[in-house]
């Protein structure tokens, strides 16, 4: 039995899926400390000139060391809006977008309170 284990990324890219795909089991590890240099709260983009960061604001300050799972998003900051429009205007003419539109437009709608919790709305939906 194959098992892999990967942290719940922000808007992976296609090799987190091919090892989700490939093994038997797949656990999402949430419960490690929240690296500050990882991919958690943050995914590339392509674009015409080359890559764009995308990062989910969080809540660090006087936090100390956190677990994935306890880790809130900074809802004073307006990312949704920005990174909705991001994918949009790189994606929109790429095959399939359409087919996943519907879904991005809703998830960046939605105010969300943890990291985690969106994080694995897409994964279960991407994957």
């Amino acid at each position: 039995m194959k098992v892999a284990s990967q942290t719940p990324d922000y808007l992976p890219e296609a090799g987190y899926f091919y090892r989700m795909a490939r093994a038997d089991r797949f656990v999402i590890a949430d419960d490690i400390v929240m690296s500050s240099s990882g991919m958690v709260n943050r995914c590339r983009i392509h674009r015409p000139d080359g890559v764009q960061i995308l990062t989910v604001p969080i809540l660090r300050k006087g936090k100390g060391p956190q677990l994935i799972r306890d880790v809130r998003i900074d809802t004073s900051r307006h990312w949704r809006k920005k990174h909705w429009r991001s994918l949009y205007l790189n994606y929109r003419y790429a095959p399939y977008f359409d087919y996943y539109a519907d879904f991005f437009q809703k998830v960046y709608d939605r105010e969300w309170r943890f990291l985690v919790d969106l994080n694995l709305e897409m994964l279960h939906h991407l994957r």
